[in-house]
Order: C-alpha cells, then structure tokens, then sequence
C-alpha cells in the first residue's frame, strides 16, 4: 500500500505566494451559477447511486489547467531559464528521448508516425542527436535520475543505430551513477543481438507492449507474435538480463470478455515479471481502430463502466499476490522496479524531451517539441530549439500539482499540501470539499486517519478527479475565468490531422505545423 507520508508536502514561500491571486469564495460563487449540465460533464451526476455510474466516460491521464496559456518564445526561454535555475537535488530529473518510428501500426495507436525507412532513421538520428548536444551547456548543471526511449518502437533501432544513440546521450546527459535507463519496444524483431547491445550500453529496465496474450486478439490489433511465442522471448530476456521488465495490458479491447482479462493476468502473473502497467483502452478518433468501429469491422468495446469492472477485477488480482500499486496505472512486485521515470510526480518531478514531437514537462513552463518534420529539421539545422508551443502554467500550478501527486498516490490531504497561512487553509480545504463531498458518499472517496482515500472505483476515475479539483481550482482565478474546456497540446498524436508526411528533408517554415 502507498504510504500518505509520501505526499505530504511542507509550507513553501512560492505557494503562499501564488495562494495569494485565489480567491475560493468566488469560485463557490462561480460554482453555484453554473448550469447543471456542466456541473455534471465536469464533476459527475450527483444523482448517480453507483460510484461506476457518476461519470459517462474517463478522463484523461495528462490533467491540465484551463488556465494554461501559449506564450511567445521569448518568455518560454525565460521561464525554461527560471526553471532550471529552481531544479532542486531531491527532485527527480528525467529524460525522455523520442524514436518515432514503427514497423507497422497496431489498431488502437495514436501514437504511429512512420515506417522506419531505409536511410530515414539515420537522418533522424542526426537530428536528434545534435539536438542533444545543442543543449548539452544549458542542462549542464543538472544530473539525471533516469533516461527513457520510447516512441515508437526504440527496441527497433539495429546495434550499431542503439550504440551512435547512446554515445550522443552520456556525451550530452550526465546520468546519476545507477540511473534508470529504460528501452521501450515490442517482443518481435528483438533478437540476442540487441539484447545484448542494450544491456552492454547500460539499459537496466525494459518495457514491452505486449496489450493482450491471446493470440486471436493479438492477430486483430495487428499483433504478430502469438501467445507462446510472447510468453518465450519475455521469459528468456527477463533471465538473460536480469534486469526489470515490465509489459503492458490494456483493459477493454474489442470482444475483450472478463474470462479472456482474466486468463491474460493470470498469464502474465505466472512468468515471475516486475512490473505491470494497465492501460483502460483510449479512442482518439482517429486510430485506425475507430473507423473499424464506426464501419461494424470490429467487435464493440465496453463503455466506462465495463473498462472499469476489468481494472477492479485486475486490482483485486494483483493485491491478493502481492503486487504494490505505484500510481493509478502502473503495478510492482519485489524491490528490482523502481518505476522513476514513468511514477507520476509533478511536484518533485521534471521531464526533459528530446525528439520529435517530445515534451518537456518544467513545472511552471510545458514545452512541446515540432510534430511537422520539416519544422523540426529547419530549426535543429539552424542551432534553434526545436519547440512548436511554450505553455505557461497558471500561478496556481503547484498547487493543482500538489493536489494531483497526493491524489496518483491515492490520497487527498488538505491539510497536507503546505498551505501554511490557516485561513487559506481552511478556505482551500471548504473549496476542495464543495466537490469531494458528494464523491464521498458516492463512494468514489473514503474517509481514513490520513484524510481521503480513492476506493476501488475511485482509482480508476482518478482522472475525472484530478481534472475536476483542477477546474474547481481554475475558477478561484479572479483575473481568468476559464470558459470552455480547450486542452492544450500534450502529445503530437493529438495533432494527427494537421501533421504533414514524413519527411526529414522535407523544408517547412518554421513555426507552421
């Protein structure tokens, strides 16, 4: 079980500033005036009589502030300077460096950008690699606690691309002595070889999507290998290496029955592996599985409340063998997994991207790297940082920080996020409960010693959760008062529609996506 004493935070001067520009009487104000409707789309039905009925949908996993703004490029230089500078040594620095590149694309992915063409993937790499070293004086000053490759595929990369890769990072990156290093990819096409080759370049964590064992459904997402031929390669690499390895499943497949959820985890429980992530599946619209859907070519797949029954059913299987749960998605057992990189820490936390369509995630400043191609090569080219949108933050951003780190762990503390001023406190916490208290005695909620604690339905509607305090939270704003829900960009799969083909020698005007 998580421990409350993680998500405890102590006062803090910057807070109390912030705290200052809140004004919650007026967001009680501006509460009780909104119509019932988005009351409802917002925090739940307050009619609903079972905790997996109040919300129609799940929220998303990356929660924002409405208030979050675009800023010229200029003032996200100033405030990526601010940041850095206020990078402490307790907080967990991390890298996530993006290879976007897949042999083919499974259904569900919103993720796929590109076949790994003859030549292409090396022209990437120069990008990405001077990239890297473009940054190599700014992030010289800090240390890194763990590294991650994801994409795409990385596991893809050939020896000879995985070693010129990692010779551009430890020249550029200064990793902790022990840092975790993760490789992201897929069972199939990783032979001996690269195993070999990541393990003798420092990997010390692995990550494979493996999403389902069962091979009928495996051969619809798009899956190649078939059930014994997964269960073989994780069993072999997990006793070659030595090292964690972690899969994915994802709840709510097209005929995903409660038998077949059920015989994967048992499946997956019996090859001794260390960690576990559990997806809920997302539709973005525009997958290829979303138009198979809206053409009757695939098997329907559950709403909210059948996603939500598989993950309770998995929770339950994975306490009863010892499993710790580390956040509201991800799972371990035995001391080898630390999770650092992908464990959700806003406060204590800093994400650093590189790549194409990679984030940075700086507290008060988000960045997000070119998703057009040509853009993104123009600008490394030019020794410029290849950032399509700098984000600020709204004042109030540690504290939405704070409220979703106590909530991933599965608390909520008032009195636990460093409000030092006693009447803010007691108006934050009267603010906070105006919403908590119907999800209490929905049961989403429960009270113990240390506060609040999400029940078992409560963990897989934290999202909804999350979002709603950070929108009750964005209406205490007296100056901004948020008036539709407009997400800012947080992953280049949500600009799909707009991106131009793949094309690394492709010339776009910089800025235009």
């Amino acid at each position: 079980m998580i421990s409350p004493n993680q998500v405890i935070f102590g006062p803090d001067p910057g807070l109390e500033s912030a705290l200052t520009h809140l004004d919650p009487d007026l967001a009680l104000t501006r509460w009780a005036e909104m119509e019932p409707a988005q009351k409802k789309a917002l925090w739940g039905d307050p009619s609903a009589q079972d905790p997996l009925d109040v919300f129609a949908r799940l929220g998303e996993y990356n929660q924002f502030s409405r208030l979050v703004r675009p800023v010229r490029a200029g003032k996200g230089k100033e405030l990526l300077f601010r940041e850095l500078c206020q990078v402490k040594p307790e907080m967990v620095t991390k890298a996530y460096v993006h290879l976007p590149f897949c042999k083919s694309r499974c259904l569900y992915c919103g993720f796929y950008m590109a076949r790994p063409e003859p030549g292409l993937v090396d022209n990437y790499l120069d990008l990405l690699l001077k990239e890297l070293s473009d940054k190599r004086s700014m992030l010289a000053g800090l240390s890194f606690d763990a590294l991650y490759l994801g994409g795409g595929t990385p596991s893809d990369l050939n020896p000879s691309q995985m070693k010129r890769l990692f010779k551009g990072i430890v020249s550029s990156l200064n990793l902790k002595p022990g840092a975790e290093i993760t490789l992201e990819g897929r069972l199939k096409g990783f032979g001996p070889d690269r195993l070999e080759t990541a393990l003798e370049l420092g990997v010390n964590r692995f990550s494979f999507g493996v999403q389902s064992f069962d091979t009928d459904l495996r051969r619809f997402l798009g899956r190649r290998l078939d059930r014994n031929r997964i269960k073989q390669k994780l069993a072999q690499i997990k006793t070659r290496s030595a090292k964690p390895v972690c899969i994915d499943l994802i709840a709510g497949l097209p005929g995903q029955s409660m038998e077949l959820w059920q015989r994967d985890l048992t499946e997956f429980a019996e090859l001794g592996l260390d960690g576990l992530s559990l997806y809920p599946l997302r539709l973005s619209g525009r997958t290829p599985l979303d138009m198979a859907l809206r053409g009757g070519l695939a098997p329907p797949v559950p709403e909210a409340r059948g996603q939500a029954e598989l993950c309770l059913w998995a929770g339950d299987f994975l306490n009863t063998l010892g499993w710790r749960r580390l956040d509201l998605v991800h799972w371990k057992k035995g001391e080898q997994e630390r999770c650092l990189y992908e464990k959700r820490q806003r406060e204590k936390g800093r994400i650093f991207g590189f790549g194409w369509g990679a984030n940075s995630d700086l507290g008060k400043l988000r960045q997000v790297n070119h998703i057009a191609p040509g853009s993104y090569r123009a600008l490394v080219e030019k020794g410029v940082q290849p950032v399509m949108v700098w984000l600020e933050q709204p004042g109030h951003y540690r504290l939405i920080n704070r409220v979703a780190d106590q909530l991933n762990h599965g608390f909520l503390n008032p009195a636990g996020l460093g409000i030092k001023s006693r009447s803010a406190q007691s108006k934050i916490s009267a603010l906070i409960e105006s919403v908590t208290g119907p999800w209490l005695s929905q049961g989403l909620l429960q009270k113990t010693p240390q506060g609040l604690a999400l029940s078992k339905p409560g963990w897989f509607f934290a999202p909804n959760l999350i979002q709603g305090l950070f929108d009750l939270l964005d209406l205490a704003r007296p100056a901004q008062r948020p008036q539709r829900p407009v997400a800012p960009p947080r992953h280049f799969s949500l600009f799909m529609a707009q991106r131009a083909p793949l094309d690394c020698n492709q010339k776009e005007k910089p800025g235009h996506v």
